[in-house]
């Protein structure tokens, strides 16, 4: 498989994304909230014209319907995601589809822009992020809003080392989805919120190939087009004390934002803990360059579809527990047992593991400008 999402969707026909069932009321209250937590009061949604890039199993979509916009778009790169939204859904708002690979088709001038663009959970692990979020933002109408999501290796560090466990016991016993999803039940069970089926989880998260690369908060700031202005993040990493009189131009704003990342990224790993304490920069450097290297050896394990565990795995945990001391002592207790998994491979000693789950993807919230602001 080459093309990311769209290669694995494709051939599974479906997207593995879907709410378990009951489902409905709770979503609309979450959405709510992530909508709140970014400043969109109800009123940007009102009589607005909305695209959402990647839309999946539909949830979110369905919802954006019932906000009072205007039309919605929905484009991806998938046909059969297309056809079964389109089977769907049903209401007297325009609804139009277009299919599209966003990931390599450089968008014209001409494209339509909308008032709002939302892309959730589709840039990070593509081949070329930078390249599929310009493409994104070049479909925002100077004036409107977009919203995207970021992962980065520290907050998806839980689900690297799950799928390298996976692996693991893929490798030893041919295990199916409903083995591994009977394996992973604890800690699902430990993962206050999820919405999502187990076996969609397995299959997003565990089966689905991840050939490409992360898209960081800092990543999404630096690539961002001089007009675009970011105005909010969930979680919220940034602290911003300035007096509203003090008014910066956008690259400074940006700057701003991304030093906080840097300072803060570390509350990303682990769900559980929050000590709203800035770290040193030189150790978060650390703690990002270390996940990278966990990332990127899960991504060799599991390409070179091998049973052994590279050595330089262990090293790399090792230092995650000695030399990072911004991490919280109950994060580290679950590397611990993770290792102590790695080694032997007794499930047994997952106990301490089972509870660690990081604050996966981050929404970042932009505005584009009426006029170019550097």
């Amino acid at each position: 498989m080459n093309k990311p999402f769209i290669d694995f969707y494709t051939q599974i026909g479906f997207a593995p994304t879907g709410q378990q069932e009951g489902q409905v009321q709770k979503h609309h209250e979450n959405r709510t909230n992530l909508y709140r937590k970014l400043g969109l009061h109800p009123g940007v949604f009102k009589g607005a014209r909305v695209l959402e890039i990647g839309p999946g199993s539909g949830e979110n979509s369905i919802d954006l319907l019932g906000r009072g916009i205007r039309s919605l778009k929905l484009l991806d790169g998938v046909p059969v995601i297309l056809e079964s939204l389109k089977s769907r859904i049903e209401t007297k708002i325009p609804v139009h589809y277009e299919l599209g690979d966003v990931s390599i088709t450089p968008l014209s001038v001409e494209a339509e822009t909308f008032d709002i663009v939302i892309c959730e959970g589709v840039i990070p692990l593509q081949l070329d992020p930078i390249t599929f979020f310009n493409n994104v933002a070049n479909r925002v109408a100077p004036g409107g809003i977009l919203v995207i999501t970021t992962t980065d290796e520290i907050s998806g560090l839980s689900e690297i080392l799950r799928r390298i466990i996976a692996k693991s016991i893929l490798s030893q016993t041919g295990s199916t989805i409903e083995k591994l999803e009977e394996f992973f039940r604890k800690d699902f069970e430990l993962l206050g919120g999820m919405t999502r089926t187990a076996s969609n989880w397995i299959l997003d998260s565990i089966m689905n190939p991840w050939i490409g690369k992360m898209f960081s908060i800092e990543d999404a700031l630096k690539a961002s087009p001089k007009d675009f202005r970011p105005i909010s993040v969930s979680p919220n990493l940034h602290l911003d004390q300035a007096w509203y009189k003090n008014i910066n131009n956008n690259s400074i704003e940006k700057e701003d934002w991304i030093n906080s990342y840097k300072e803060n990224c570390h509350e990303l790993i682990d769900f559980r803990t929050s000590s709203q304490i800035s770290a040193p920069r030189a150790q978060n450097t650390l703690l990002l360059h270390l996940c990278n290297e966990i990332f990127l050896v899960m991504q060799g394990m599991v390409s070179q579809s091998t049973s052994s565990t590279n050595n330089s795995l262990t090293e790399l945990m090792q230092r995650l527990v000695t030399e990072c001391p911004q991490l919280d002592s109950l994060t580290k207790c679950s590397l611990v047992s993770f290792m102590n998994f790695i080694e032997t491979g007794e499930a047994a000693l997952l106990k301490d593991f089972q509870p660690f789950w990081g604050r996966g993807q981050q929404y970042l919230c932009f505005e584009r400008n009426l006029t170019v602001t550097i």
